[in-house]
This record gives C-alpha cells, sequence and structure tokens, in this order.
C-alpha cells in the first residue's frame, strides 16, 4: 500500500513539474517575441516625434490584461 501512494506521489510530482515547465517555456517565448518588436516600436515613434511613454495606451493594455 505504501509503495502505492508513494508511486502515485511520484507520478503527481513528476507530471507537475513537466506542466510547470512547459508553461514557463511559453511565457518565454511570448516574451521574447514581445521585445523583438520594441526596435520597430522605438523607430517608428522616433519618426513620428511621438513620447515613448503613452499613458492612456498604457491604461487601456493594464485594463485588458488585468479583466476590467
Amino acid at each position: 500500500m505504501k509503495n502505492r501512494l508513494r508511486l502515485m506521489v511520484l507520478t503527481l510530482t513528476v507530471a507537475s513539474f513537466t506542466a510547470t515547465a512547459a508553461y514557463a517555456a511559453s511565457v518565454g517565448s511570448l516574451i521574447n517575441e514581445r521585445l523583438s518588436y520594441m526596435k520597430d516600436v522605438a523607430d517608428d515613434k522616433a519618426q513620428h516625434h511621438q513620447a515613448v511613454e503613452d499613458l492612456v495606451q498604457e491604461k487601456i493594455a493594464g485594463k485588458s490584461r488585468c479583466g476590467d
């Protein structure tokens, strides 16, 4: 009985680590994708004499991320 319980705990632990690693890789690729746009956005803002910080857009983006 103890061996079955240990096997179940080990299986669940390995499964959770695998899921966490997959999630972390997914988040990492999304961050890299977003960061890859930064140079193009900065160049466009410089050409159009726009401020780097856009508080109105940040407020909109913040609400959409938070689900407000």
